[in-house]
């Protein structure tokens, strides 16, 4: 198995040099489990299981048919576009909460 973290808590993501947005950690973890699940499938191994996780919490977990990645990647860019979507609703809730606290 293999598992992407990426965060979008500002302040880690400072120290870390991680995604500072939902939407950024989204664009980031699809790009990553595309690499991986095409990588492995070019190398010959196993059908990868990818598991992508945004601040520690599961967002998305597949495996990759052994005959061809193809319906992994598939579902991979589904999920990109209305995971993308839902996060910047939630950026931007977040982002004018924390400019009206300010």
């Amino acid at each position: 198995m293999h598992t992407w973290t990426v965060t979008c808590d500002p302040a880690i993501a400072e120290e870390s040099g991680t995604a500072a947005t939902e939407v950024d950690a989204v664009i980031a973890g699809a790009a990553a489990m595309r690499r991986i699940v095409r990588d492995t499938h070019r190398a010959g191994g196993d059908s990868p299981f990818v598991n992508l996780c945004i601040d520690t919490r599961p967002r998305i977990g597949i495996t990759a048919g052994q005959d061809s990645p193809d319906g992994a990647l598939e579902w991979i860019d589904d999920y990109e576009y209305e995971a993308a979507v839902a996060a910047a609703v939630n950026d931007s809730i977040l982002g004018r909460a924390h400019v009206e606290a300010s």
